[in-house]
């Protein structure tokens, strides 16, 4: 299965506050609540997304995670990058 569709049956194949596990992401409830600062800034594009909030949409093997950022944006990053908000 392509990343999409394993996004796609989290997303949208189970009811809200269920836990989801497809292939190879994993989804729940308590995952997306949590705010998040995406931290790395060793390249261009990462320099880009440094210091901005995101939360966790799913997670994957590797250690990577579907994040979408407050604007919208959704990227697929390493887990290792992103730093949990203090008091929230």
């Amino acid at each position: 299965m392509y990343l999409a569709q394993h996004v796609n049956l989290l997303l949208f194949g189970k009811g809200k506050g269920q836990s989801v596990k497809g292939g190879d992401w994993e989804m729940s409830e308590e995952m997306t609540d949590q705010i998040y600062i995406y931290n790395w800034k060793n390249n261009s594009k990462r320099v880009e997304l440094y210091g901005r909030q995101c939360r966790v949409i799913a997670r994957g093997r590797a250690n990577s995670a579907l994040v979408e950022f407050e604007n919208g944006q959704r990227e697929v990053i390493s887990r290792n990058a992103i730093r949990r908000v203090k008091g929230k």
